[in-house]
C-alpha cells in the first residue's frame, strides 16, 4: 500500500511553453511540465520564495508522477523581447527589442484546453498543498506568465486506496515512464505516437541541476502498454473528467 496519501490534480490552460533545459537562443519546449516544472507550480501555490523549495520537493521527500490528458501539437512563433535591465528607457522599450522563435504547446483542436494530470505523495506537506490547489498563493501557469493556467482538484486517496507494487505484469500506464524502468517490449497499437526526451527531476539549492533522466510519453494522452522493473503505483477513483470511476497505473519520476 502507498505510505501517505496521494493527491491529484489537473494543470489546466490554453498554451504552455516548458523550456528544455538544454536550449539557448531558440526557446524550445516540452511536450509537457516536467517534474521540476510542476515543483516550482506547487512552490507558487504555496507561496513560497524563488529558490527556496528545492529540498522541500526534492527526490528524498516528494514522489511526482505526470500524465498527458489532452492531444496536443506544437508550433513555432516569433516574440518580441524587450530589454529589461539596466535602465528604464530599456525596460518601456525605448532601445528596441529581440525577436526569439518560441516553441508553444497548444491543444487539438485549438478549441479545447491543455490538461495535465499530476500525481503528488510528499513525506510532510500534501495537506498544505492540497489546500493550496484549491486556494493558491499565487496562480499557476503553464511555464511562463504568458501562459496562465488553472488548477483542477480530481482526488485525495488515502494509503489504502492507491498501490505501491513491484511486478513485471504488462499494465497499460498513463504516466510518463522513466526508460531505466521499462522491462521489455512496448505494446503498441498503430495510432500510438511514443516520443523520448531527457528532463530534468531536482535541482540542487544553487539552482544547478541535480538529476535528469530519459522518459518517453504518448503525445496524445494514450496509455503505454509495458512492463516495468522496480515500483509502479495503481490508484482507482472517481474522475469528474470521464464520470466514472478509473483504474490507473503509473510511474514516480525518481
Amino acid at each position: 500500500m502507498g505510505a501517505t496519501p496521494l493527491l491529484i490534480f489537473d494543470l489546466i490552460g490554453t498554451i504552455g511553453h516548458f523550456r528544455k533545459f538544454y536550449t539557448n537562443s531558440s526557446s524550445l519546449s516540452y511536450a509537457f511540465p516536467t517534474r521540476t516544472t510542476v515543483t516550482g507550480i506547487l512552490a507558487g501555490i504555496l507561496g513560497l520564495e524563488k529558490d527556496s523549495y528545492y529540498e522541500t520537493f526534492s527526490l528524498e521527500s516528494c514522489s511526482i508522477a505526470i500524465s498527458i490528458r489532452s492531444p496536443i501539437r506544437k508550433l513555432i512563433q516569433s516574440v518580441n523581447y524587450i530589454q529589461t535591465e539596466k535602465t528604464t528607457e530599456n525596460f518601456i522599450g525605448f532601445k528596441g527589442g529581440t525577436q526569439i522563435p518560441i516553441e508553444w504547446i497548444v491543444p487539438i483542436p485549438e478549441s479545447d484546453l491543455l490538461r495535465y494530470r499530476v500525481y503528488v505523495t510528499h513525506s510532510e506537506k500534501l495537506e498544505e498543498i492540497s489546500r493550496a490547489v484549491e486556494q493558491p498563493y499565487y496562480p499557476p501557469y503553464l511555464g511562463l506568465t504568458e501562459c496562465p493556467g488553472y488548477i483542477d482538484l480530481v482526488g485525495w486517496l488515502e494509503p489504502d486506496d492507491w498501490q505501491l507494487i513491484s511486478q513485471g505484469k504488462p499494465q497499460d500506464f498513463v504516466t510518463l515512464i522513466p526508460t531505466d524502468k521499462i522491462n521489455g517490449a512496448l505494446e503498441l497499437s498503430e495510432d500510438t505516437q511514443v516520443l523520448k526526451e531527457k528532463i530534468p527531476l531536482d535541482f540542487f539549492a544553487n539552482r544547478r541541476i541535480k538529476a535528469v533522466k530519459d522518459i518517453i510519453y504518448e503525445c496524445h494522452g494514450k496509455s503505454i502498454k509495458l512492463s516495468v522493473n522496480g515500483e509502479c503505483f495503481n490508484a482507482s477513483y472517481f474522475d469528474n473528467l470521464t464520470q466514472s470511476v478509473v483504474s490507473e497505473w503509473g510511474t514516480f519520476l525518481d
